[in-house]
């Protein structure tokens, strides 16, 4: 799983670095909010996409080892939930990036 992980964060780096030089200083990052310019923010927050992915698959790993140690079950679980945080995360940046560019 953590193969995953760090193959998704390369994917969104290499994405961003292609894609750095023609962002706009604001991106539309926030689409729960109404049609208007609250959905914009600057283009150094989608910095945060990736660093929400890794702290939630860490915070998956910890709970599991806490709580679960053992329970093939929940082991399962987890890897599913982190694989799909994961590959949701890494798709929702790469979209951002390629709608904006």
């Amino acid at each position: 799983m953590p193969y995953i992980l760090l193959s998704s964060d390369i994917l969104m780096l290499a994405v961003f670095l292609l894609r750095m030089k023609t962002l706009p200083p604001q991106i539309p990052l926030f689409y729960s909010f109404p049609l208007s310019g609250e959905r914009l923010a600057d283009s150094w927050m989608i910095a945060f996409l990736p660093v929400l992915a890794n702290l939630f698959f860490v915070v998956n790993v910890f709970l599991f080892k806490k709580f679960f140690n053992g329970n093939d079950f929940a082991r399962k679980i987890i890897d599913f939930l982190n694989g799909f945080v994961v590959i949701a995360f890494a798709l929702i940046f790469i979209r951002i990036i390629l709608l904006v560019t």
